[in-house]
């Protein structure tokens, strides 16, 4: 059985000339890297949860893409994925529904990461 495995975490604002950040993810099938993502965010984020929760949402997107090319290929993900990453803000938005009303700014992303953590 293979265990599909996300490891998603950002670097907020650390360049000290323009103050972007950079958000990364890397997807392991079992011990296998098997996708990742590296890139600097073309704006500035003011705020380090709503751009850990952008980086948790891209990686769960992956999750699903890599999901679903196996699913084509006949290979059987029989747990459910796992996601890591290290924000508890990012964790509360995407476990309480009382935080929406914050962040509607992102309102798709915010019941896309719902729908994703309900199903699995």
């Amino acid at each position: 059985m293979l265990l599909l495995q996300t490891f998603s975490d950002v670097d907020w604002a650390s360049d000290l000339d323009d103050r972007w950040s950079v958000g990364a993810y890397c997807a392991y099938l079992g011990n296998n890297l098997v996708s990742w993502s590296c890139k600097q965010q073309q704006t500035i984020a003011r705020s380090n949860t709503k751009f850990k929760y952008k980086a948790l949402v891209n990686a769960a997107a992956e999750i699903q893409w890599i999901k679903s090319v196996l699913n084509d290929l006949g290979v059987p993900i029989v747990h459910s994925s796992i996601l890591w990453y290290d924000n508890i803000g990012a964790t509360y938005l995407t476990s309480n529904l009382l935080f929406h009303a914050r962040i509607k700014h992102i309102d798709i992303d915010f019941h896309y990461i719902q729908d994703q953590v309900l199903c699995g």
